[in-house]
Parts: structure tokens; sequence; C-alpha cells
């Protein structure tokens, strides 16, 4: 029994035993239904008419239920009986009548039964919501699970839902036990089982809700929503504190902190102040001291302050020390004039608020340490009041996923954010997928949620007056990493100013100093910060920290902080030049050299950050040079929407091998472990590319599903550039560029396909399954296999992609194979063993097609389930298509498909040609807006083309929204005439070819024998179109729907099918 079914009827029992147990006791209280109060004179009928309504649910053919509703026939017997016999026509009187019979054995014996199921159900819902073996609890469990999984509020509310109605379930039965035997059930009874009734009515509530959400949530989350926040490093410790607290004023000149260096605590507490640094902080012996609490290396107590003296030092900066002092005071000014703005925007304020700052600024830095600091949610709080406050945000990243430098990410992002704080508001922004999971249609994955409904439920979200109980404030990052030129950027600022616009919507977002978001935001300039001016005590914080946390630290103790000074000035507010330089003296340190040395290094350091990236590179040897070019083309040329396995790099030297990768599925001898390959080139990666490149754990990037997934994956990492500005520096440098003209073949798609074949060959097959069932498989016909390769690379594919099982799987969805795909008019999903042949045939793989059907020319027929000129139809693929029917496939040939059958509450399999199939694709796919891409046309054209296909009346029957009745229709020539594609007068031709074919017609009366399953339909427009509207694509109309496909006797409603 399905959990909603088991808990209603649990709840019907609960109700029944307490309501009729109040009865039999007297103690049975009637309320007015406006002003609540008890009426004692509440007429019999009334009595009788509610205990009926209590029992209509307890039909049912579970025992206990048919119980209680026998004895609800009694009890209602018994009251109809003594409303009849005497002046008992109020319950007040009743009630005194029915007291008067406890000793009675018709009373009596009611009381005791209904203590009996009383016990019973309580021991029941016991099993149901505690029991390891209950199915139902199993299935509670896995639905709270998915729900934690997805941290949403309802999964949490869930679990206390659950535990709550247990521990009143578990009170009542030792109420009941500590009463013993002997005792009189009444006393028991009056206890009521009110405790219980309300929660279960909410926790079976919930289980109905709880997948619907799940559902929707799951299709808005895309792996890598979170990556790039997770990426950016943490403030460094004391950084950025001052844009929450009052920063204390400097020392008085010559004031002793007296803290210890060796108390850690003292660093923390003088990170968290802004002590003026030492600026010019000489030493009796005229060295610079001082570490990071202010002492001097002598005297273990100087102060941090600036000296009143004007000494002068060999080493002095460029300008004096009273304009050192100056640049220090006006960037406190201005951090307490940024600090006031921003806590009164986040308490009070409204609109956008814009953090501008150079590239390296730390934006991205800041912007993580706002999002999580808990500050933020306590002026937000106080901003949103009695209202329910919805915080989410979103980091733009140019990366390879196109999720995280689009408006669909980010419309993701917020929408996964704010709907699992708030599951409520799900069925108001995406309401007709709400109905249709609430249809019991069955759940297909995919694009369940089309680019087109995402984007319609955000701007519900930020409509002016949807929500009159939620404020919602938004964070968003990096909105120069839009992808997108400056007309785009301009048109995405202006959208956050309108979303911002809304009283109960306000946004926090980051950028470069670019005019398109200057200008835009330009209306309050107390609402922007300039980052890059306000960040020189922190890059002198973090500069000290490291070089005072570094193990060789003594053997620059007393001049260090000339040299931090020096960082400082020189970096003009940009962090990330900061870490490099100052990585760059650790270096230096780490080999004891002299502070003369450490000087001159800094002196030709250059300013500019492009500039130090070609400094860095240059500084190795040229064969080392050539490795990291390699290592850093390879990674900005990466075609793949994911980081590269960092094992990969292992093999950048063997790329000019023919032989390489060994394509026969088998790992040469001569490799050695993968761990020791990941570990070896860790060190690598970070010793040639002078940490230009990063590395994470994989799994952190490909978020297994799995709990043993972390075992599977082991030491490998992924690789990552350090910051974007590398990859912006990449792919400008001329140098780097001039490798690729020596390595042409480096940056070659087919060379990352080959990469990606010796990695799959590497590994073990508990990590191919993981890789390929939750990372790649969702990128096929994207991103993998997206250029015709060489047959025998192929040929290892099929090897490293075989699970060496040739049964059925028990379960298709599972985890121990390798899943194909299967698609829908609007939708697709993952399962059953891959088909690779299909695979190729799906992703154009022509000559590798030519070879197994060669093979296995039964390949061109297909087998009922799966067909290669479908699959090579379906991915566009236009002259495999052409080949193939040159070879003999068939648009005629029939596909096995499964669509939902909702009498029989199943799937149920029917057979269509694939002409029919291909072109229900694509009008769904029109209508949803996915695609019009001109292949698709002329691909469909191909079939037409051939003799035996006569469209006939082909028509489409078209719903509004999913789950919707049907409304409107159109033909496929009305179609074709209102799209119209280029090749339009072509198909046309091809449309109106098949009217009055003999041949074609007796083709299909003759196949439709064959399919009995089908209503029969004679003039399909004129029969099938009664009551409809004629539908105009080009029109605009939203959120319609194919819902059927009819041609002669066949009729295709949301079919599914197999692509591979």
């Amino acid at each position: 029994m399905d959990p909603i079914t088991a808990l209603t009827i649990a709840s019907t029992i609960v109700t029944f035993v307490d309501f009729a147990t109040k009865i039999v006791t007297g103690t049975y209280q009637v309320y007015n239904s406006v002003s609540g109060t008890t009426e004692e004179n509440a007429h019999i009928d009334t009595i009788i008419s509610d205990l009926r309504e209590v029992t209509d649910d307890l039909d049912s053919d579970l025992e206990l239920a048919s119980k209680c509703e026998k004895l609800s026939g009694e009890l209602l017997c018994l009251l109809e009986n003594l409303a009849a016999s005497g002046n008992h026509s109020t319950w007040k009187s009743l009630k005194v009548k029915i007291m008067s019979m406890h000793k009675e054995k018709e009373v009596a014996r009611i009381e005791k039964r209904l203590g009996d199921y009383r016990s019973q159900i309580l021991l029941r819902l016991t099993l149901i919501l505690s029991d390891q073996q209950s199915s139902i609890k199993v299935q509670l469990d896995q639905l709270g699970n998915t729900g934690l999984s997805l941290s949403t509020e309802s999964a949490t509310h869930l679990t206390m839902l659950r535990e709550d109605i247990l521990g009143a379930v578990r009170r009542l039965i030792q109420g009941k036990e500590n009463l013993g035997e002997s005792a009189n059930n009444t006393v028991g009874f009056k206890e009521g089982m009110w405790e219980i009734q309300d929660p279960l009515k909410a926790l079976s509530s919930m289980i109905s809700a709880v997948p619907r959400e799940n559902c929707i949530l799951q299709n808005l989350l895309f792996r890598s929503m979170n990556l790039r926040e997770e990426s950016i490093a943490s403030a460094e410790e004391g950084t950025f504190k001052w844009i929450f607290e009052e920063e204390k004023d400097h020392p008085s000149h010559g004031e002793h902190t007296g803290e210890d260096r060796s108390d850690d605590s003292s660093n923390k507490e003088y990170a968290s102040s802004a002590r003026l640094p030492n600026l010019e902080g000489e030493g009796e012996n005229g060295k610079r001291g001082g570490n990071v609490d202010g002492r001097s290396s002598d005297s273990r107590s100087s102060s941090p302050a600036i000296s009143d003296s004007d000494q002068t030092n060999p080493r002095e900066s460029s300008y004096s020390q009273e304009e050192k002092r100056n640049r220090w005071e006006e960037e406190l000014e201005r951090r307490a004039r940024t600090r006031v703005s921003f806590l009164k925007w986040l308490g009070a304020g409204g609109g956008v608020f814009h953090i501008s700052g150079k590239a390296g600024s730390g934006k991205s830095t800041l912007m993580k340490f706002l999002c999580g600091h808990e500050r933020t949610e306590k002026e937000l709080k106080a901003w949103a009041g009695e209202k329910k406050l919805v915080f989410a945000r979103f980091f733009f990243w140019r990366s390879n996923d196109d999720k995280q430098m689009s408006l669909e990410g980010l419309y993701r992002s917020i929408l996964f954010e704010t709907l699992k704080q708030c599951p409520e508001l799900i069925p108001v922004v995406f309401p007709t997928q709400w109905e249709q999971l609430g249809s019991r249609i069955p759940y297909v994955g995919g694009d369940f949620l089309g680019a087109s409904a995402i984007q319609s439920a955000f701007q519900i979200l930020v409509a002016k007056g949807t929500f009159q109980r939620h404020r919602f404030c938004f964070f968003v990052d990096g909105l120069d990493e839009y992808h997108g030129d400056s007309v785009d950027h301009v048109r995405l600022a202006e959208s956050l100013q309108l979303w911002a616009s809304r009283d109960d919507v306000k946004i926090c977002t980051s950028s470069r100093p670019y005019i398109e978001f200057l200008e835009t935001f330009s209306d309050l300039p107390d609402q922007r910060i300039r980052l890059h001016e306000l960040t020189r005590h922190d890059i002198y914080l973090f500069s000290r920290q490291m070089i005072e946390r570094d193990r060789n630290f003594k053997h620059v103790e007393d001049t260090y902080l000339w040299l931090v000074d020096r960082v400082v000035e020189m970096s003009e507010g940009v962090f990330l030049w900061a870490r490099l330089v100052v990585r760059s003296l650790l270096a230096g340190i780490l080999r004891h050299d002299t502070v003369d040395v450490l000087e001159k290094k800094l002196e030709v350091i250059p300013r500019d950050i492009n500039g130090l990236y070609d400094q860095l590179l240059d500084s190795l040897e040229p064969d080392d040079r050539q490795r990291a070019a390699k290592m850093l083309l390879l990674t900005v040329y990466n075609p793949f929407g994911k980081p590269l396995n960092s094992v990969v790099y292992a093999w950048i030297d063997n790329l000019s091998d023919p032989q390489f990768p060994p394509t026969d599925g088998n790992r040469p001898s001569s490799w050695p472990p993968i761990n020791d390959i990941a570990q070896d080139i860790q060190r690598q990666l970070t010793s040639l590319t002078k940490g230009l490149l990063d590395t994470v754990p994989i799994a952190d990037i490909f978020r297994p599903r799995r709990k043993t997934a972390g075992e599977i994956f082991g030491a490998m990492q992924a690789v990552q550039f350090f910051h974007r500005t590398v990859r912006d520096f990449v792919l400008q440098n001329s140098k780097l560029e001039n490798i690729t003209s020596q390595i042409p073949n480096l940056i070659e798609v087919e060379t990352y396909h080959r990469l990606w074949l010796a990695e799959m060959t590497l590994v073990e097959l508990p990590y191919r399954l993981e890789y390929w069932n939750h990372h790649t498989l969702g990128t096929v016909g994207n991103s993998t296999f997206q250029q015709e390769l060489p047959v025998d690379l192929l040929n290892g594919f099929s090897r490293v992609l075989d699970d060496g099982q040739d049964t059925i799987p028990e379960d298709p969805t599972g985890y121990e194979i390798f899943r194909g795909c299967t698609q829908g008019v609007n939708t697709w999903t993952w399962g059953n063993r891959l088909s690779f042949v299909h695979l190729a045939a799906h992703t154009g793989q022509q000559k590798y097609v030519f070879q197994e059907t060669l093979k296995n020319p039964e390949l061109l027929n297909g087998n009922g389930e799966l067909h290669i000129l479908l699959s090579a139809a379906v991915g566009d693929r236009r002259d495999l298509v052409l080949a193939l029917l040159d070879r003999g496939s068939s648009p005629m040939d029939y596909i096995a498909c499964k669509s939902w059958d909702a009498e029989a509450g199943g799937d149920r399999t029917s057979a269509f040609p694939i002409w029919m199939v291909l072109a229900g694709i694509l009008v769904g796919r029109c209508l949803d807006g996915l695609f019009k891409q001109e292949v698709s046309y002329e691909v469909l054209e191909l079939l037409l083309q051939h003799e035996v296909v006569d469209t006939g009346d082909c028509l489409f029957l078209i719903r509004d929204g999913w789950g919707g009745p049907i409304s409107h229709f159109i033909t496929l020539r009305q179609f074709i005439q209102d799209v119209q594609p280029p090749n339009m007068d072509r198909l046309l031709t091809l449309l109106n070819r098949g009217i009055g074919n003999p041949y074609a017609n007796g083709a299909r009366r003759f196949l439709s024998r064959f399919t009995p399953l089908f209503k029969e339909t004679e003039s399909v427009v004129n029969k099938e179109t009664s009551g409809y509207t004629r539908f105009h694509p080009c029109r605009g109309e939203s959120r319609v729907r194919l819902a059927s496909v009819i041609w002669g006797n066949l009729r295709m409603d949301d079919i599914k099918f197999r692509i591979f």
C-alpha cells in the first residue's frame, strides 16, 4: 500500500475512534462554527451527521477499517434509537442517557471494542512509521532522504512531523499500559487521540506534496550550480570584517599592546581590528621590526601606530610618511562610509547594491563572505520584518558550462534556492507542472521544466505584488562573466534593476568596473562599493599573515614589514596580484634570499596581472615552460562541459604516439596505479604552472549520488584555473598561441577524446559507471562525441563502456549498468543498458556506424525497441540519415514506444513509424521553444521523400500546459506553412504528393491491420478537431504542449522511446 493511502486510512480510523469514544463516554462537545463556543443544546441530528461524515472514508479492504465501519453502523443505530425513545432530541439530554447506560452491555461492548481498535491502530502506526521492515517506512525514508539531499524545508518538516507522531503514539501506548488491564478504559479514552489526528492529516498531505516538490527541485538543479562559489577561497582571517564591524581607532603613538605572540588568539584580535600598520617602525638597530601583533623584534611590545618622527630609510617608499598616513586614514574613512551605507541597505534599503572592483580585487571572495556571514541574515531579517525572508545567490562563471554563465543558470539557481526554502511557492510559480505531477501521470526526466517555463516562473517570482508574505534578497556575483557582449551586459543590468524595483525584492551584485554596469547602476551612488579602493589594510593583513606563518619566517623577521609595505603600495588594491607576489617572495625566503635580493625581486615584478603571469612562466626552464604551456592550453580549450581529470595531464607527452591510447579496453601493465599518477601530476601542475592551475577533489565536481563514490574516486583531482584572469591571460597570450602552431593537434577535439579514453581505460569499472551515469550521460550529443572520431577510437570506447553483461538489468535505471537514453516528445530520461552503436548514430559517427551495419545488417531494420535510423534522425545527423536510407532503412519501419495508460495504471507498449515519431518530436519541441534548427526540417524532408510515406492528414492535438485539456489543433501541412523553414516549399510538395496516392494509401491500410490497440479514425481533421481551435505557432501562445499525433488509424499520446 502506498504511504498516502495508508496514512489516510490510519488518520480516518484515528478520527473515528476518537470521535466515537467521546460519544460513548459523554465527553463530545459540539462547537458553534462562528463563535467557537460549546452548544450543549445542539440537535442530535448534528451528532449523527458528524458521525456519518467521519465514517464515510472508512470504506477500505483493510480489516481494521472494515471493523470500524461496522462499529460505526452499530453506534449510529444506538444514537438513532435513543433519540427516538423519549425526549432526547438534544446532545445535552442524550449524553445524560448514554452516561446512565455505561453498565449496560451494548454500550460497554462498544466501549471495549473502541479500546481494542485504539490499541490496534496505535500499534500499526508505530509499525508503519518506525519498523525497518515496513515498506511504507522505506518509502517515507526515501522521500525524506531525497528532500534532505536537496536541503528542502519540507524534508526537515517531514522528519519532525514523523517524530512528533511517533512520540505521541508512544505516549498514548505507555499511558494505556500504565493504567493496567483492570483499569477503567474510560480514563484512558478521556486522554483522547487528538494529539495525532492533525499531525497525521498534515503528514498525509505532505506525502502527497513532497514528491512533486522534490521532482520540480531536482529538475531545477544542475550539477555545477554551486561549483563557482565552492571554488572561491574563503576570506583570509580578519579580512573584510570591516564591512560589518566598527573599526577601532589605531593606538596612540607609542602605545604598547602587551600581547604575547605565542598566544594565537592575539592574531585573531588584531585581525578583527583596523589598527594602522607600522609604516615606519624602525627598531633600535635601524631594522624594521614587529609582527602581526605589533611588537618589535627587540622589545616585543612595539606599537603598530605610525610614529611622529619622519626618519629616513634607504628602502623608504616613494612618498612621505605623512602621505602614507593620509592614505590609510582616507581608506578608513571610506570603509566607515561603506559600512554605514551597506548596513543601511541590508537592514532597510532597496534596489541594487553594486560592488565594483578591478579584476582580482576580491569581489567574489567578498560576496562569498557576505553570503555566509550571520550579520547579513540578521540585517535582512530586520528588513523582512514579519514577512518570511528568502535569501538566494548565484555566482556567474565563464566556464565550459553554459548554465554557469547564462540567464538560465541564474533563473535555475535563484528558483532552486528560493523554492527549497519556501516549497509553498512551487504551485504558484510552476502551476501547470504542479497540476501535471498531481494528476498521477508518471514523471519523465530531462527537460520536464523547459527554458520558457523556468523563465516564466522566475518572472512570477519577482513580479510586483505576487507574494505579500515574503521578502526576497538575491546576491548575484560576477556580472562581467555573463556570456554576451556589451548590449547583453546592459540588458542584464537593466533586468536586475527592474527586478529590484519591487518593494519586496532587492539585489546585491558585483562586477568589474565596466561602463555597462557603472552607468546602469548610477542612480544611487551610496549603493556602490569600489572595492579596490578599500582593501589596502586587508592586503596588509593578508601579506603579514602569509609571511609570518611560513616556517622560514625567522630569516626575515627583522626586515619583512618593509616588504609587506611595498606589496601593499604596488598592489593598487588588487588582492590577486598581492597573493601571487607574496607567494613569489615566500619562494625566495625558502631559499634564504637576502632582503636585497627580495627587494630586487619586488622591483622587477610587473604591476599588471598579465605581466605577472608572464613573468612567472618565463622563470621556468625552456622545456618546463613548454610543458606548462601545454597544460594551460589543454585546460583553456577543453571542449567538455566539465573540468578535466588531473590524470590526463600525465599523458600530454604521449599525444604524438599514434598508438596512444590502447583501444582494446585493457589497461597497460606499464601504467602506474591511478592514485600514484594523480599525486605525481598534482605536484607537477603546481610546480610547472606556478600555481596558475589549481585542483579540487573530483568528487566535489561530479557530485556523485552514491555514498561509496568517495572511495571510487580516491585521490583523483579535477583541474581548474586559479582565477578567471588566468583563463583570459592564456587566451590572449601570443607566446602560448605559438605553442599551438608548433603542436597543432594539442587542442583538437580528437585529442581530448583520446585522453578521455585513456582515463576510462585506466580506471576500474565502478568509476567508469559512476562517471558515465552521473556526469557524462547528460552531455551526450552536446559536448561528448561532438565531431566524427576515428573508428579505432570509437572501438575503444565501445569496449570500456561495456559492463560485460548481456542480461536484462533488474533495475533499468540503476547504477550497475551503463545507462542509455529514453526520449519523449518534450522530455528524456536515462535508463536501460546503453547501446553504443545507437549512441554513435545519435552523435553522427558515420564511419563507425557503417562498420557496425556491415557486421550486423539487421541494425538497418531495427530490433523493435531501437532503430539506428531514428537515433540518427533525432540527433539531426542529416548525412547519416541519408546514408542509412540509401542502405535500406525505411522511415516506415515501426519502433516500439511506451505510453501511459491511465485506466490500467501503467505503461503500454505500441508501435509507430519512424517518420511519425520524428514529426511529433519536431512539433513538440518547437511548441516548447527548445529548437528550430534548419537541419531538423531537412531530416524530416529526407524521411518524407521515401515513396511509401504518405503523411495524409497528419494531425497534432495541443493541450493547455502539462496535463491540461486539449484546446488546439494543427495539421503537419499547416505547421510547415506557419513556421516557414528554409525548405518549406519542398516539404509542402512532399506533403501534397501523398494525396490520392493509391500505393501509399494501400500501404497505410495494410499496416493499420497490425495495430489493433489504436482507435480507428475516419476523417482525422473532421472527427478529431471538433470543438478545438486552430493553433498558430507564430502567435506566441504560451504554455502549450503537444498532446497527440494522429495519422490514419494511429494515435500517438505522450510516448517514450529508446534512442541509444
